[in-house]
C-alpha cells in the first residue's frame, strides 16, 4: 500500500475512534495491509483515550513483535493507557527505562505530563505535586500538568491542595477560565461556597 494511501486510511481510523466508533476503527485497522508507526499509534491512542487500557497495551506489544519501532507518540499513548488501568509503578518505570535504553526516545513535556497525571489519578497527590514542581522543563511548560493535577484534586475532593495548585496554574496562565471553573465546581461540591448570610 502506498504511503499516501496508508495515511488516508489512518486518518479515517482516527476519525472513527474520535467519534467513539471503536468497532469501525478496529475494522479499519485490521484491513490495513501495510501498517506504519503512525497507524499503530492511531489505534493505540484510540484504545487508550476510550478507556480500553489493556487493549492499548496489548496492541503496543503486538506492534513490537511486528518489528515496528515506537516513537514519542507511542509512549505517550501507552502511558495514558497505563493511567486508565491503574498500572502505575512497575509498568511506568519499565516504560521509562525502555524508552531510553531500548529505543533511544527522549522524555518530552508530554511524557512528564502523563506521569504527573498518572500519579494524580492513582490518588498520590503528594507525589504528583512534588513531581510537577521538579519536572525538568521550563516553568511555563508546567501549566498543563498543574491543570491536570487540579482535576485530580477535584476527583479526590482535596480542596486545600486544589487552591494551591490553582494558584500555580494561574500564575502561568492567568486567563485560563477552565482553572477558575474547575476550582469553583470543587468548592461548590464540597460545600465551601455556602452563603452564611442567609
Amino acid at each position: 500500500m502506498p504511503l499516501h494511501e496508508a495515511f488516508g486510511w489512518t486518518t479515517m481510523l482516527a476519525t472513527y475512534a474520535g467519534q467513539g466508533c471503536m468497532e469501525k476503527a478496529c475494522e479499519m485497522f485490521e484491513s490495513l495491509s501495510k501498517r506504519n508507526v503512525v497507524s499503530w499509534n492511531a489505534m493505540i491512542q484510540a484504545y487508550a483515550q476510550s478507556g480500553h487500557g489493556f487493549e492499548a497495551l496489548e496492541l503496543y506489544h503486538e506492534m513490537l513483535l511486528c518489528g515496528v519501532m515506537p516513537d514519542e507518540a507511542s509512549f505517550k499513548s501507552v502511558m495514558v493507557a497505563c493511567s486508565y488501568v491503574g498500572m502505575l509503578h512497575d509498568t511506568c518505570h519499565a516504560l521509562l527505562v525502555s524508552m531510553a535504553s531500548d529505543f533511544d526516545v527522549a522524555l518530552s513535556k508530554d511524557h512528564f505530563n502523563c506521569i504527573a497525571d498518572m500519579l494524580g489519578r492513582s490518588g498520590q497527590l503528594d507525589r504528583a505535586e512534588e513531581f510537577v514542581h521538579n519536572m525538568p522543563v521550563p516553568p511555563l511548560e508546567k501549566a498543563t500538568a498543574w491543570s491536570a493535577l487540579l482535576g485530580n484534586c477535584k476527583l479526590q475532593q482535596d480542596t486545600e491542595r486544589a487552591a494551591r495548585v490553582a494558584e500555580y496554574a494561574l500564575e502561568l496562565n492567568p486567563g485560563d477560565c477552565a482553572t477558575y471553573i474547575l476550582l469553583a465546581n470543587l468548592f461548590a461540591s464540597s460545600g465551601c461556597l455556602q452563603d452564611d448570610s442567609v
